[in-house]
């Protein structure tokens, strides 16, 4: 978290819809290499050529695989995040990086981490055999049976897994913390720019005295700076139009209207808004309809 604090605009930058995408591309490519067919048949030609009986290759090779799966899964988006930091290796670069930098960098990792896809897969062979050979030498200084051998290597692995997952499950948890952080920062700064220009509003307020006469004119002067400033911000009246549409409308009341088309608006009793493209507020409205004599006379007519 302190890196989170240090590096802002780094945190910002990286949370960008197309630095984010091009994140997720790179750890998506990385990932499914070593879930791949190509990658296991690395690792049974790299066991294969190992000097160990055919019982043992198959352990480690079952084991590499499950290694390598575990391993992917915790490999996300703040995993990505550190191997960024930890590739620059110069806080003022990172407090610093460019939109560009950081796209060069992700590129750079992602290409240089695909060439030691061998090597890795190599390490972690060795790692996984140096391991069950400790293990065993433990086990026959101990006096252990291979079921209990076996049974010990399956613990290791398991705690090396759940370490695994305790890891993935912090730094998702962290990653969700930055999120709602950054929509409050940038909840904060939408509002900031709204309240900065609402503040002409007020100041008009404020530019009347207490014995002064303000008249009809003087307020709808003031309200048409507050309604440049809700228009400025995609806030808008909904359109007075004459027919009655439930999407935009709510009929409050009815009146009788035979001179009129049915569902017609004949009175705007509170004006609706619209913010962009989503209803806020319907339009309470009075809308037409036929007089009972004039439905009576329709249906005599069609008779």
């Amino acid at each position: 978290m302190a890196n989170e604090v240090k590096f802002e605009n780094f945190e910002k930058l990286i949370t960008q819809d197309n630095i984010s995408a091009r994140m997720g591309t790179a750890i998506e490519k990385i990932k499914t290499y070593y879930t791949s067919d190509e990658a296991k048949k690395a690792v049974e030609d790299k066991v294969n050529s190992m000097d160990i009986d055919e019982s043992k290759k198959a352990g480690l090779k079952d084991k590499t695989d499950m290694f390598l799966k575990a391993m992917t899964k915790g490999f996300n988006h703040d995993a990505f995040r550190n191997q960024i930091i930890a590739t620059i290796n110069d806080e003022q670069k990172v407090k610093d990086i460019t939109e560009e930098e950081l796209m060069k960098i992700i590129e750079s990792i992602e290409t240089e981490m695909a060439a030691k896809n061998d090597e890795f897969i190599d390490n972690s062979i060795r790692m996984i055999f140096e391991m069950d050979r400790r293990s065993a030498e433990e086990a026959q200084a101990a006096n252990k049976t291979p079921e209990q051998i076996e049974l010990d290597n399956q613990k290791q692995l398991a705690s090396e897994y759940l370490s695994a997952l305790q890891r993935m499950k912090a730094d998702f948890d962290n990653y969700k913390k930055r999120v709602l952080r950054d929509k409050d920062e940038q909840k904060t700064l939408a509002l900031e720019s709204v309240f900065a220009d609402l503040l002409c509003v007020i100041d008009s307020f404020d530019a009347i005295k207490p014995d002064a006469k303000i008249d009809y004119e003087g307020v709808q002067k003031i309200k048409k700076l507050f309604v440049n400033v809700l228009e400025k911000y995609a806030l808008k009246e909904v359109e007075d139009n004459q027919t009655f549409d439930a999407n935009y409308h709510q009929a409050l009341t009815t009146e009788e209207r035979d001179d009129l088309e049915e569902h017609t608006i004949t009175e705007i009793l509170r004006k609706g808004y619209i913010l962009g493209e989503k209803l806020i507020r319907p339009a309470l409205v009075k809308v037409s309809v036929r007089s009972a004599n004039e439905i009576k006379e329709d249906t005599a007519a069609s008779i």
